[in-house]
């Protein structure tokens, strides 16, 4: 079979009927399914790490390195860009608010001239 999933059991099965000398590799690979390739990337792992399945961490896109001058500038950046939109809201509310004093205080001179 190929590209068909081995389940680390049957792997570490393998492995201990191989280091027992109980089978000929052969006829472990025959009845377990390996191919020879297959069965020496899984001794090379055993010997490795200790484990017969890679864990792989799921990682999405290209990893970068932020440095703390890239987030002081970002953070700067913000902080310029909110200042900015806090600024012009503010002459905004400022505007509103001289010329409703300017309409009060029309109102204000009309009603002494009556």
């Amino acid at each position: 079979m190929v590209y068909h999933k081995i389940s680390a059991n049957c792997k570490l099965a393998a492995i201990r009927l191989y280091n027992s000398r109980l089978l000929s590799l052969d006829f472990i690979l025959s009845y377990c399914g390996f191919s020879r390739r297959t069965w020496f990337r899984v001794i090379k792992l055993w010997q490795e790490t200790g484990h017969v399945i890679q864990h792989r961490v799921p990682q999405h896109g290209h990893l970068r390195i932020l440095d703390t001058e890239d987030i002081h500038t970002s953070y700067i950046s913000y902080n310029s860009t909110l200042i900015t939109s806090l600024m012009s809201f503010s002459n905004y509310l400022h505007k509103i608010n001289s010329s409703q004093c300017t309409i009060q205080q029309f109102s204000m001179s009309s009603n002494k001239q009556s």
